[in-house]
């Protein structure tokens, strides 16, 4: 299947995923652990999405951004750098 469509399905998911690990540590400078976590948390549940992990990182960001522009996710939750 299409990465970005796999993405796509998956949104929802991942969404959910930021706000529950931001909930359960809503510490700010925790970036790169929040993110592994809601990787970790999503390709439990979608092992499709094992595979594109560079593209996977990029849609977190761009959801988490979303989520705080809209104050669906509190400000002091910073987007995670992509791992390296």
């Amino acid at each position: 299947m299409n990465p970005l469509l796999m993405i796509l399905q998956a949104a929802p998911k991942i969404a959910t995923a930021i706000q529950t690990i931001e909930a359960l540590v809503p510490v700010p400078g925790q970036g790169l652990a929040k993110l592994e976590a809601v990787i970790g948390l999503v390709e439990t549940e979608i092992a499709e999405l094992a595979g594109i992990e560079p593209q996977l990182e990029k849609a977190i960001s761009i959801i988490v951004k979303l989520l705080k522009a809209t104050n669906l996710l509190p400000a002091s939750a910073a987007p995670a750098a992509p791992a390296s």
